[in-house]
């Protein structure tokens, strides 16, 4: 028990006296030479600098690899063909912006099926003379004329003129084209007959 106590205090003292005496010696050392530890303190703030230079280095290059945020309106609610457009304008990175996206706030009614949170583009919105009430069918691309969204057009079925109405979108292989009304019924038979035929109107 003793020799414990003996080594433990030796052990304690010795460690204790040397630590103690080498922080005495570096005060000593700071206190003559002043610009050792104002040299440190510098070396510690420039490192701390360097640091944050190479971070706002790194954010301002991610940012200028996905370009200036532009604003761009966004459904805020689903919308079938025909149905007003709510929508809310969102700061987008340029990168992520789609081709023909609206700058300004959707004032047409869906030309098409638009998701919830789903950036607007102007394929979505139909033409500005279409009515709320105006519904569109999506109708085979082969056969009919070249077109346009936005062109007049006639819709036959069995040698008659069934209805004209205006190509709202263009697909691979449909053309959603929109009717009025009144003959969205007659349209909607012949569509289901497979004996639509697309004229452009002049």
């Amino acid at each position: 028990m003793s020799l414990g106590v003996s080594l433990g205090g030796s052990l304690g003292g010795s460690l204790g006296g040397s630590l103690g005496g080498s922080l005495g010696r570096v005060r000593w050392v700071l206190a003559r030479h002043p610009w050792i530890y104002w040299s440190t303190v510098a070396a510690c703030v420039a490192l701390v600098w360097s640091g944050l230079a190479d971070s706002q280095a790194r954010t301002d290059a991610a940012r200028r690899a996905w370009g200036t945020p532009r604003q761009v309106w966004v459904a805020t609610a689903p919308a079938a063909p025909g149905d007003t457009v709510h929508a809310t304008a969102r700061q987008y990175p340029a990168a992520m912006v789609p081709k023909g996206a609206l700058a300004r706030a959707p004032d047409r009614v869906a030309a098409q099926q638009i998701a919830e949170g789903e950036v607007l583009v102007g394929s979505d919105l139909a033409d500005a003379h279409l009515g709320a009430q105006w519904v569109v069918f999506a109708l085979p691309r082969q056969g009919a004329p070249r077109l346009v969204e936005g062109a007049g057009v006639a819709v036959f079925a069995d040698g008659r003129r069934v209805c004209d109405g205006t190509v709202s979108a263009l697909g691979a292989e449909t053309i959603d084209v929109a009717v009025p009304p009144a003959c969205a019924g007659d349209t909607s038979a012949q569509v289901k007959a497979g004996t639509v035929v697309l004229a452009r109107l002049p």
